[in-house]
C-alpha cells in the first residue's frame, strides 16, 4: 500500500490534486494533513511515499509557505539534503463558490477560507462592498475544505449567518449549500501542485516528453553588478530555456536571497555544462528535481 500526504481535510484542492495524480491506482491511500510542513515532514519520516503541496496559482503567483519549506529542506545550515525530491507536477483548476446556509448576503457576519483565497475573489467582493454588513469579518483557515467544516460546526450551534469559500466538492462533502458559484475573478485560475517522493513517478497519459527541472542557488557576490544576471547567462549561452524565476528570503542574514528556476532540461550535455559554468557565480545550488512536464499546462 502507497500512502499519499496531502493538505487537507479532505475535499481540498490539494486532496483533488492527489486524486488526479494517483485515481489509476488500487493500492493508494490518502492521508490529510493540517499543514504544507506536516505534509513534508510524513514524507521526510518515510510514513507516506509522496507528498502533493501546492505551489504557485496562475492569478496569485507563488504559495511562498512551499517555497520556504522547500528552501529550509535542501538549503539548510546543517548541509542536509533530503532523499526525497521533486517527481512530478499536477494543475487544478480553482473554481470558488460562496458556501453558506444564510438566506442573503447581508445577513453573513464571516467568511472563512485559506488565505491564498482572498485575492482570488477581489472581484465578488467589490462588486457587493455595499450588500455585505460592514462589520463583515475574513477569517483565515488552514484549508478551504476546513473553512467549510467550520461553518457546518458554527451551523449545528445555531448561527447560519457565516460563509465560507471552498470548492464544490468540499460543499458537497459538508452537505453545506452553495449560495453563489465560480466567484473568482478569472475563469482560467488554477494551482499548480509539485508531487514530492522517493521514486519516479510512472509514465502515464497526461505526462508529455518535455522534461522540467527545478533548482535553487545562492549567489557568491549578490551585491556585484550583474551578478544575478551573469548566472542566469549560463542557460542562455548553452541554449536553455528558463521558464520560471523567484525569490525568497534566505533567513541567513538581511536581504540575501535564494533564487528558484526552472528549466527545460534535455539532459545532455547542454545542462552539464551550463550547470558547472553556473559553479563560478553561486556559493551553493541544489536540483530539487527534474520531472515530466505535465499536459494539463497546455490545456
Amino acid at each position: 500500500m502507497t500512502n499519499i500526504a496531502y493538505l487537507g481535510p479532505q475535499g481540498t484542492y490539494s486532496h483533488k490534486a492527489a486524486l488526479q495524480e494517483f485515481a489509476n491506482g488500487e493500492n493508494f491511500t490518502y492521508e490529510p494533513q493540517t499543514t504544507i510542513r506536516s505534509c513534508i515532514n510524513a514524507l521526510s519520516d518515510k510514513t507516506v511515499s509522496y507528498a502533493v503541496i501546492p505551489f504557485e496559482n496562475s492569478s496569485n503567483g507563488q504559495v511562498v509557505f512551499s517555497y520556504d519549506y522547500l528552501k529550509d529542506w535542501f538549503m539548510n545550515k546543517e548541509g542536509n539534503t533530503p532523499d526525497f525530491r521533486v517527481v512530478g507536477e499536477q494543475f487544478v483548476s480553482i473554481h470558488h463558490n460562496l458556501i453558506t446556509n444564510a438566506p442573503s448576503l447581508d445577513k453573513i457576519t464571516k467568511i472563512y477560507s485559506h488565505p491564498q483565497v482572498w485575492s482570488q475573489c477581489n472581484r465578488f467582493f467589490e462588486a457587493n462592498d455595499k450588500v455585505f454588513p460592514k462589520s463583515l469579518e475574513k477569517i483565515d483557515c488552514s484549508s478551504t475544505s476546513r473553512a467549510v467544516q467550520i461553518v457546518k460546526e458554527t451551523v449545528e450551534k445555531g448561527d447560519e449567518y457565516v460563509a465560507a469559500i471552498a470548492s464544490d466538492i468540499a460543499a458537497e462533502l459538508h452537505n453545506v449549500p452553495v449560495f453563489q458559484a465560480n466567484i473568482e475573478d478569472f475563469d482560467e485560475n488554477t494551482t499548480r501542485f509539485l508531487i514530492l517522493g522517493y521514486d519516479s513517478l510512472p509514465l502515464t497519459t497526461d505526462k508529455s516528453s518535455k522534461t522540467l527541472t527545478l533548482m535553487a542557488f545562492m549567489l557568491k557576490k549578490d551585491d556585484n553588478h550583474g551578478a544575478l544576471c551573469d548566472a542566469l547567462a549560463c542557460f542562455k549561452e548553452h541554449g536553455i530555456n528558463l521558464q520560471t524565476i523567484a525569490s525568497r528570503p534566505s533567513k541567513m542574514k538581511s536581504w540575501h536571497y535564494i533564487f528558484f528556476i526552472e528549466f527545460w532540461d534535455d539532459q545532455d550535455e547542454n545542462t552539464v555544462n551550463a550547470l558547472e559554468k553556473l559553479n563560478d557565480y553561486v556559493q551553493e545550488k541544489f536540483v530539487l528535481g527534474t520531472f515530466p512536464r505535465s499536459k494539463k499546462y497546455w490545456d
